[in-house]
């Protein structure tokens, strides 16, 4: 829950593709009940993802600041900015604050920031270049995780699943502070990964969308896993209906996230 002028609302994150059908249907029966929905008690928040891959398709991003121009709107930290700052607060037990803005269209604030003049700024021709090679070096690296972790087998256990997404936790501590690491293991403290809740969930996504499912990672597919680390800090989801089904297979056979709720477009077409 995020509070705003005094009231609790819920916190909904919107998936890319649903961004993108959403504005091409902007008026339509769908667009309308998704307003009703999640407008009521709700304020929609978007990945920064979701800007990256917005860009390249230039009319639907030139179109999605006009149609949620007047919407209150938050934009949420990266997966870099939520990992740097579960790690600074990991002795305080505390959950961190996963929104890098709530001035954006936020109709409780005075002093809304103007995201696409930002956006532009930073998301230039060079930076989508950076974006690309960047995607193909986190693909390489999932591909790398699916070679070394067969089932024992037939069927990957609750237990395998587990291992599997603490050794890739724990692996991207070290890899990201070394130093912090080595020195929880000098002084014999084992890391609580329940406390850095957005690597978690990306590393149950990606064994879902790939060890599960058995299917070859993609490009296309590392935004979505990016974009996993913000699946702890919303209260709601509104994601492509084979993500859904993912995530509630990680709720109900994990106990993870628990509370999150997710809906689907099919929730709105009827």
């Amino acid at each position: 829950m995020i509070e705003a002028n005094g009231n609790q609302y819920k916190l909904v994150l919107i998936d890319t593709c649903i961004i993108s059908e959403f504005i091409k249907q902007w008026g339509h029966p769908f667009s309308r009940k998704v307003l009703l929905k999640f407008f009521e008690d709700s304020i929609p928040s978007f990945s920064i993802q979701s800007f990256k891959e917005l860009k390249f398709a230039p009319n639907l991003y030139e179109k999605f600041f006009v149609v949620f121009e007047k919407l209150p709107s938050f934009v949420m930290k990266d997966h870099e900015q939520i990992y740097r700052e579960e790690i600074s607060s990991y002795e305080e037990e505390k959950m961190i604050d996963a929104v890098l803005t709530n001035r954006f269209n936020n109709p409780f604030s005075t002093q809304n920031l103007n995201i696409k003049k930002t956006v532009d700024l930073i998301f230039t021709e060079k930076f989508q270049e950076k974006f690309k090679k960047d995607k193909i070096v986190i693909l390489d690296g999932i591909l790398s995780l699916k070679q070394n972790y067969p089932a024992k087998n037939d069927k990957y256990t609750k237990k395998e699943i587990d291992d599997f997404v603490e050794a890739a936790v724990l692996k991207q501590i070290v890899l990201r502070n070394r130093d912090w690491a080595k020195e929880k293991v000098d002084i014999e403290e084992p890391v609580q990964i329940e406390r850095f809740p957005s690597l978690m969930m990306m590393g149950y996504i990606i064994f879902y969308k790939f060890y599960i499912s058995g299917r070859k990672p993609q490009l296309s597919d590392v935004p979505d896993i990016l974009m996993a680390s913000l699946y702890p800090y919303v209260d709601v989801l509104f994601v492509e209906k084979n993500q859904a089904e993912m995530i509630r297979q990680i709720k109900t056979r994990h106990s993870f996230c628990t509370e999150l709720e997710v809906h689907t477009m099919k929730d709105f077409r009827n």
